[in-house]
Formats: C-alpha cells, structure tokens, sequence
C-alpha cells in the first residue's frame, strides 16, 4: 500500500493525518497486508475440516409471525421474565 491509497482512505473516512502519522500509517497496513497473506496460506489440520456431506452455509429459514401493535406513551410491553 502507498501514500496515496492511505491519503484516499483517510479522506474517505474523514481522517487527517500528518506526515508523520501517514508514514506510520503506511507502515502498519504493510503489515496487516502481510499478515492477511499468511493467514490465506494457513493449512487447516483435518480435524478442523467441514465433513463430507455437511452443508456449513445451511442457514434457519426466516419466519414471519404477527406482533402486537407499538404502544403509544405511557403504554408498555411485557415481556416474559428471564432472570431470577
């Protein structure tokens, strides 16, 4: 990563750096950007692997049910207790 892409982040994201700092900064996304390259290299033990025939994306499927109406001031909603 360069100045540049730095500057153009840092605008983005309403930043402002001094030289100093953006140098610094510079320095420590080089790093990250190489710690993210070995963690894309990283082996997994075979143990960690998903199983054959498992589905590891299977996601609930998503339920509508209808609610009670918003109260208004001075209205409230109870709920069940959970704590004891």
């Amino acid at each position: 990563m360069d100045n540049n892409n730095i500057i153009k982040l840092s605008r983005l994201s309403k930043i402002h750096f001094s030289l100093e700092e953006l140098e610094e900064m510079n320095r420590d996304m080089d790093s990250i950007m190489r710690l993210m390259d070995s963690i894309k290299e990283a082996q997994m033990p075979p143990e960690c692997e998903p199983r054959s025939g498992s589905n590891i994306y299977h996601l609930r499927s998503d339920r509508t049910t209808t609610t009670q109406d918003t109260p208004t001031a001075g209205q409230y909603i109870e709920i069940p207790r959970i704590v004891e």
